[in-house]
Parts: C-alpha cells; sequence; structure tokens
C-alpha cells in the first residue's frame, strides 16, 4: 500500500500527465489538420508526412491519458497491486503507432517517387508551415519543462 504522502504525489503527477496530454492532443490535432490541407493543396508529401507525424503524436496523447487514468485507479480485489503497469502497455501502444506511422509514411514516399506530382508552394502555405513548426518547438518546450 502506498502511504498518504505518495498518493498525493502520484495525483499532482497524474494531474500534470493529464494537462499536458490535453494540450498536446489539441495542438496536434489542430496542426495535423492545417497541415494536411496545405499538403493536399501543395501537392507536397513531405507536409502531408509532418501531418502524419502530428496525427500520430495526437493518438500518442489519447493513449497516454487513458493508459494515467487507468494507471491512476486504486487497487482493487481483482488487481490487489494497483494498475500502475498499464503504463508499460501504453509504451508498447505508442511504439507500435508510431511503428506504423512510419511504415505508412515509407510507403506514401515510394508511391510518391513512382508518380511524382511537382509540388506547388505559395508564400502562404509557406508562412503556415514555418507558423506549425514554430508552435510545434513551443509545445516541444512545453512538454519537455513539464515533464522536469
Amino acid at each position: 500500500m502506498r502511504t498518504v504522502d505518495e498518493e498525493v504525489v502520484m495525483e499532482d503527477r497524474s494531474k500534470t500527465i493529464i494537462r499536458a496530454g490535453y494540450m498536446s492532443l489539441v495542438v496536434n490535432l489542430a496542426l495535423g489538420v492545417l497541415k494536411a490541407v496545405v499538403g493536399i493543396t501543395t501537392h507536397s508529401i513531405a507536409i502531408l508526412l509532418d501531418a502524419v507525424n502530428s496525427f500520430t503524436d495526437m493518438f500518442s496523447s489519447i493513449v497516454t491519458l487513458a493508459g494515467t487514468r487507468i494507471a491512476g485507479l486504486p487497487a482493487s480485489e481483482k488487481h490487489p497491486f494497483g494498475f500502475g503497469r498499464v503504463e508499460y502497455l501504453t509504451s508498447f501502444t505508442i511504439s507500435a503507432i508510431i511503428l506504423a506511422a512510419g511504415i505508412s509514411s515509407f510507403i506514401e514516399a515510394i508511391k510518391s517517387l513512382m508518380n511524382p506530382k511537382p509540388p506547388e508552394y505559395t508564400m502562404v502555405s509557406l508562412v503556415i508551415v514555418a507558423l506549425a513548426s514554430l508552435i510545434k518547438g513551443l509545445l516541444g518546450v512545453y512538454l519537455k519543462r513539464t515533464g522536469k
């Protein structure tokens, strides 16, 4: 059994993870949609694959949120040691999501090489991609600081 101090630390940790998870989910959803629109309109496989990366990060956030909630459940008669090991399953699930996205990206890149379409970048699309990169960088700094 955990002490009262350990319970408080675990509760604070869970709240922090959940807050960061929601922030990551919302930002990555918005960036994914934005990058997908720009990638489709400019015929850029690179921007489309970056959108896939943002959606992968979004799904990872969903898995992390679900895992954190389950891991925080109290011990029960059926699970006397609690559910903390769920975090291992979430880590495995996230790695599977990343692997699937990587394989999908590889396949799409090969298809694009076989049937190339020249990208049609506009100043607006380049500004949007630059802004998305800045936002993703700021999200990374936030998540790194939150993790510490």
